[in-house]
């Protein structure tokens, strides 16, 4: 009995210590329902004007809320509008992050807006505007008529498997299309050829490679009618024993073909014919679903410091052919000589990280190339001048300003598909 008084007791003092207030309420946070003040926000790096001049800028946010406490999900960090909120790790009072070369900061001025909300709902916001200086711009311009004048033998799949549909029209059909088009918005007297194959040993050059007859070059593409097998490797071979014949010029055999080699052929012997004169191979696959196919094809063309292109329709397939026969490439190496991207020349200005590179242009009988060192927030042009063997290269840097406007019109490697040439 005694022992039953002695708990109620104890009970009954701890009843009464609760009401007094002297409990120790103090870490307990204000309800919901009584907060109104939305958390505080830091941030501590970068700060306001900051110059980055250095690769992965390093961003550290600090946050607060001394009522309801703060909700991390709620966390949203955006720079120029773009959200980076996952790029950041947090911990338990605040957050940071490294930008990474796979999402990379535009350069020039920057804009990083940081919101994260309360447990009552209310959003507290902070924003600070860095510069980036870790990189500059690359633009590459050839002036009318630069490099040497390119003659190119295009190569027609007229095998069996060209009757085949794609969505309502044969791939024939689509092909003669795409060609003609081509041929109607060339320049007068771009120097053309064309070779067409309908069995292993039936390939038949139909048009020599000279300045073009526009209405008799789409007079003997009509005329095309697919049969038989698809002898690749003895149609290059005959493709660039017409090259040879034309001396100092750009040589490049342009093969649109649905598929593999399927007459015997080794692309060996192709990459090593190709070497000497230098021919340049692009390869249009279209409308080809096999995987091998499509890498052996690849590897031919990039075999010969050619391209390889995959078109799927006759949109595509019409670009492919404007991109292969109408302009000049360049690409860009790093330091170690490693290819960087493949690029058009004259197309939009590249953004790179500080550092030395190569820029190569992409012809095969021609070593026309340029060192440029990129300096912070520096725009560099190389420019091809003149013509044939008096073709030269120049590099211009020039200084640009860190604002927002000097960002516009860039392709930051990663940040867009490269042409495929």
């Amino acid at each position: 009995m005694r022992t039953v008084l002695r708990r109620l007791t104890i009970l009954a003092a701890l009843a009464a210590l609760a009401g007094t207030g002297n409990a120790p309420v103090a870490a307990q946070r204000i309800s919901r329902a009584n907060d109104k003040v939305a958390p505080v926000i830091r941030l501590v790096s970068p700060a306001p004007g900051t110059r980055i001049e250095k690769p992965g800028a390093e961003i550290e946010v600090a946050y607060d809320d001394e009522a309801s406490g703060v909700a991390a999900v709620t966390f949203k960090a955006t720079i120029n509008g773009r959200d980076y909120s996952r790029a950041f790790e947090h911990h338990s009072r605040g957050a940071t992050a490294k930008v990474t070369p796979d999402r990379p900061l535009p350069l020039g001025e920057n804009r990083l807006v940081v919101e994260v909300a309360d447990r009552a709902g209310n959003v507290g916001k902070a924003d600070v505007t860095f510069i980036n200086a870790a990189g500059g711009w690359l633009t590459v311009l050839a002036e009318p008529g630069a490099g040497p004048e390119r003659y190119a033998d295009l190569v027609l799949d007229a095998s069996g498997s060209m009757r085949d549909k794609v969505l309502d029209n044969t791939r024939m059909a689509v092909a003669k299309t795409a060609i003609k088009s081509l041929v109607k918005g060339l320049p007068d007297g771009t120097p053309l050829g064309l070779r067409v194959f309908t069995d292993c040993k039936t390939i038949r050059p139909l048009a020599p490679i000279r300045p073009i007859d526009k209405a008799a070059f789409v007079g003997l593409v009509d005329g095309v009618e697919p049969e038989g097998a698809t002898p690749i490797v003895a149609s290059l071979l005959q493709s660039f024993q017409a090259l040879r014949e034309i001396p100092d010029v750009e040589r490049v055999t342009v093969i649109v073909t649905d598929g593999g080699e399927t007459c015997g052929g080794s692309f060996a012997e192709v990459v090593a014919m190709a070497k000497e004169p230098p021919i340049r191979v692009i390869v249009i696959a279209f409308d080809i679903h096999d995987q091998g196919t499509l890498v052996s094809l690849q590897t031919l063309a990039e075999s010969t410091g050619g391209a390889f292109i995959d078109a799927r329709d006759g949109d595509q397939l019409q670009r492919a052919l404007e991109e292969s026969l109408q302009r000049l490439t360049y690409t860009v190496f790093d330091s170690a000589g490693a290819p960087l991207t493949q690029r058009v020349i004259g197309g939009e200005r590249l953004e790179l990280p500080l550092g030395t590179y190569e820029v190569r242009f992409g012809f095969s009988s021609l070593r026309a190339s340029a060192r440029v060192t990129l300096e912070p927030l520096a725009e560099s042009t190389v420019r091809l001048q003149g013509k044939g063997r008096a073709t030269t290269v120049t590099v211009e840097t020039r200084k640009s300003s860190p604002s927002l406007s000097s960002t516009t019109g860039r392709a930051r490697l990663g940040s867009s598909s490269p042409l495929p040439y």
